[in-house]
């Protein structure tokens, strides 16, 4: 855990830097200031976990958090191997985006999706259309694949990422 704070600070103040003196414009910032804003609420949520560590309230939060890093990935697996498609990289670990795009359009088809207010819809969209919001898991070999079936707690580091 110590190396990935370490990862992460050099990370956060990178994309300060950045976006104090060379910001860029558009979606672009919107993806850095996003990305900002989780490694800094990351950040605080160590700092309080610290603070309570070795408290029965502590690992029974760990376990709550444990669960549903499992159920989400179980539900990733599940999405890509209905409905396959892209995958990207996201603070949680790989994300099968165009599955999840495909499932969304499939339950507003059926009616199990229903966006109340049609204004906000686009928006709700836009992240499932939008590809200058993302990092992409190569599509080359079996990346993909490995990615959706490697939970991220299990995977190496490389360097730089």
């Amino acid at each position: 855990m110590e190396k990935d704070r370490k990862v992460m600070e050099v990370r956060r103040k990178q994309l300060e830097k950045t976006l104090a003196f060379n910001p860029p414009t558009g979606d672009a910032r919107i993806r850095l200031e996003k990305e900002l804003a989780s490694l800094n609420g990351m950040q605080q949520a160590m700092a309080e976990a610290d603070s309570r560590a070795g408290t029965p309230e502590s690992a029974a939060a760990e376990n709550r958090v444990a669960r549903a890093f499992v159920e989400q990935w179980k539900v990733n697996q599940a999405l890509f191997r209905q409905y396959g498609g892209r995958v990207i990289y996201q603070q949680g670990g790989a994300e099968p985006l165009d599955a999840y795009h495909e499932f969304f359009k499939a339950a507003q088809k059926s009616g199990e999706l229903l966006i109340v207010n049609k204004d906000f819809e686009p928006a709700f969209w836009r992240y499932y259309t939008t590809d200058s919001l993302h990092k992409f898991v190569p599509e080359s070999g079996n990346q993909e694949e490995q990615a959706i079936n490697t939970p991220w707690w299990m995977m190496e580091r490389k360097t730089g990422q």
